[in-house]
């Protein structure tokens, strides 16, 4: 119902209404004229009052959506499609666990390659001795079978070293066995063994 409340609001504008209103002009109605302007100054108030307000409208109705974040590096680059590459365009979040890694430490598997890096608003190819930080953004280049492990390892959010191992059970000692006034510690040993 909002959808269709949206679209009534912004309705037909522009070109159309002004295109239908020259049909009384041509055909020669009286007072063509007359309609034409009114129609012409109809539309323009129209397009002026319901334009710069279907935003408002729309969050007043539920239907506004946050605009999706562009990629900011991979924009650049286009990947032929005949090929099993695969372009991965990643920002590396504070908790990484590749954050203060170098490049070459990394572990990336053979096939990944990282093409370029932007910190803060520098952009550069890195080299196996850069340093990677959070928020730095890395536009890597792999193959279709890699991309998830790719993204998985560079994702990878560091364990916590503070947590305490968790503590071992206690050992169970097992029951000795009873000895009555017949039995004598080398009966109750033998008892224990298998019999021959």
């Amino acid at each position: 119902m909002n959808e269709k409340a949206l679209v009534s609001w912004v309705g037909l504008r522009g070109a159309v209404p002004i295109i239908l209103a020259t049909y009384p002009l041509v055909a020669g109605v009286p007072g063509a004229d007359a309609i034409f302007n009114l129609v012409f100054f109809i539309v323009i108030v129209s397009a002026i009052i319901h334009g710069t307000s279907i935003p408002s409208v729309a969050r007043w109705l539920g239907l506004a959506a946050p605009l999706e974040e562009t990629r900011k590096l991979s924009r650049e680059f286009e990947v032929d499609p005949d090929t099993h590459s695969e372009l991965l365009e990643i920002v590396i979040p504070p908790n990484a666990s590749v954050v203060g890694k170098q490049v070459v430490d990394l572990g990336l598997p053979k096939g990944a390659l990282i093409i370029l890096m932007q910190k803060g608003e520098d952009r550069f190819v890195p080299g196996g001795s850069t340093v990677i930080e959070a928020e730095d953004t890395l536009l890597l280049l792999t193959t279709d079978d890699l991309a998830e492990s790719v993204r998985d390892r560079l994702l990878n959010v560091e364990e916590q070293k503070d947590t305490p191992c968790p503590a071992s059970p206690p050992e169970q000692s097992l029951p000795e066995p009873e000895l009555t006034e017949q039995d004598t510690p080398e009966d109750a040993a033998g008892s224990t063994r298998s019999p021959p």
